[in-house]
């Protein structure tokens, strides 16, 4: 079950992304900010793996693809 903050009535989201998010978080952990938006985030990273899967499709490489992937994990808001 999502946690209370992927329920929002407010979620921009199509039904299924916050839910995505909650599975996928890192929030458990400690690793992300609290206060990082989760919407904001769960969006971020559908854009992101979207934009990969044109890119892959146009031709861009694994290892480029890859870079794309760990570089949008080092943005991530952490806590201290």
């Amino acid at each position: 079950m999502a946690p209370d903050f992927c329920n929002s009535s407010t979620s921009t989201l199509p039904p299924g992304r916050s839910e995505w998010w909650a599975a996928t978080n890192e929030r458990g952990s400690g690793e992300v900010d609290p206060a990082a938006d989760a919407t904001t985030l769960a969006t971020f990273f559908v854009a992101l793996t979207r934009g990969m899967e044109v890119m892959g499709k146009a031709g861009v490489g694994r290892r480029e693809l890859t870079a794309v992937a760990l570089t949008s994990l080092a943005v991530l808001p952490r806590s201290d």
